[in-house]
């Protein structure tokens, strides 16, 4: 299956993700984010909920696909990369929590 990255999503992955210089870096990215990030159906709890109430903001992203990946929302429209959105603060934070919460239960 072929990705394909849009010129407006180009320009937010140089400016938002560090290291995305090279065409062949935003691809790969592109393509784990696709194949490998969370959707919306597949997230629990403070995921599922963040991304419902993006979509719930933005009625543009309503028929889109959100994926959470490299703690940055990648906005789909069928193959195409559309853009990418930071996540804000305290959804960061929130992350962070949850991430040192399931690394004390693994030890």
């Amino acid at each position: 299956m072929n990705i394909s990255i849009s010129k407006h999503a180009n320009e937010r992955m140089k400016e938002r993700l560090p290291g995305m210089k090279s065409a062949a870096r935003r691809y790969e990215t592109a393509c784990k984010a696709f194949f490998c990030g969370a959707r919306q159906d597949s997230c629990r709890g403070a995921e599922a909920a963040y991304l419902a109430s993006y979509i719930k903001q933005e009625p543009e992203y309503f028929c889109r696909d959100l994926l959470l990946y490299m703690d940055r929302i990648f906005v789909f429209e069928g193959n195409t990369l559309v853009t990418v959105l930071p996540c804000d603060e305290k959804f960061g934070r929130r992350l962070q929590k949850n991430r040192a919460k399931s690394h004390r239960r693994a030890a």
